[in-house]
């Protein structure tokens, strides 16, 4: 030990509170998404249930028609997160503001052009949050396209 320096292992202690202190310090509050869901829900969405349902990239179209259709009056808020078309980004990341990939922010909302076999072009929501009413009961969909590295994907 050298004269006037701390003992290898108060220094470890000190370090250790030292880096437990910023970890703590760092924490972001709360994601914007995360105020606007308890805001509509009047609850805290993390007490709450929530359902995942996958369809093919193909039904794009027939699910934005429906969604157009159910949820005419829906808000619709993006979002924009580093390699979003491959990494999950649902309601938890949303909440959180941090998903794989790094941070969730809100964006605008994306869109994908599809061409239908009658030659129509339905402009589909690629990534969004919807913030809904449906017969008085709030709700909230999170719409993502997802992609895989060598093509493909789902909604």
């Amino acid at each position: 030990m050298v004269e006037g320096l701390p003992e290898v292992g108060e220094f470890a202690a000190a370090f250790q509170e030292f880096v437990r202190a910023m970890t703590v310090a760092a924490r972001p509050g709360d994601s914007p998404f995360a105020t606007r869901l308890r805001e509509h829900l009047g609850v805290d969405p993390l007490e709450l249930p929530s359902t995942v349902a996958d369809f093919a990239a193909t039904d794009h179209p027939n699910l934005q028609l429906a969604l157009e259709s159910v949820l005419a009056d829906a808000e619709v808020l993006g979002y924009a997160a580093p390699q979003a078309g491959f990494v999950d980004v649902g309601l938890s990341e949303l909440m959180a503001g941090e998903a794989t990939g790094g941070p969730v922010r809100m964006g605008p909302v994306q869109y994908t052009d599809v061409q239908v076999g009658d030659g129509r072009v339905v402009q589909c929501i690629s990534t969004g949050l919807y913030l809904a009413r449906r017969d008085g009961v709030p709700l909230a969909l999170v719409s993502r396209k997802s992609q895989t590295p060598f093509g493909g994907g789902n909604l």
